[in-house]
């Protein structure tokens, strides 16, 4: 059933209303990692969910076939964070920190490339 208070906003009422949002949420850092949907339900972060998503890190040490290997990435600012990967296509015998990227499918994380 329509709620009968609904609002419309436009022109300058829009505006504020954006403004009052983004003060609202600049001011309460906690809010950023807790956000609802338009139903008012829990929305996890971005990086917690479990759709397919492509990151771009770096692993360190040899990295076999059929094993796993933490990557590390930058999400944004200095916040880091990291994710077990499996491989399952090819030994990668590079010893130092490299490049890699990782894909999910599902909750887990998979290698798709890394830097020779």
């Amino acid at each position: 059933m329509p709620r009968a208070d609904k609002r419309y906003l436009i022109g300058p009422h829009l505006l504020q209303e954006i403004r009052d949002t983004i003060a609202k949420v600049d001011s309460n850092p906690q809010q950023r990692t807790n956000l609802t949907d338009q139903h008012g339900g829990y929305r996890p972060p971005i990086d917690q969910t479990d759709g397919p998503a492509i990151r771009i890190g770096s692993a360190v040490g040899a990295w076999s076939k059929g094993s796993t290997a933490t990557v590390t990435w930058i999400p944004g600012g200095t916040v880091t964070s990291t994710m077990v990967a499996t491989n399952l296509f090819a030994d990668v015998t590079n010893t130092a920190t490299y490049n890699c990227a990782v894909a999910r499918a599902g909750y887990t994380w998979y290698l798709i490339a890394a830097e020779c």
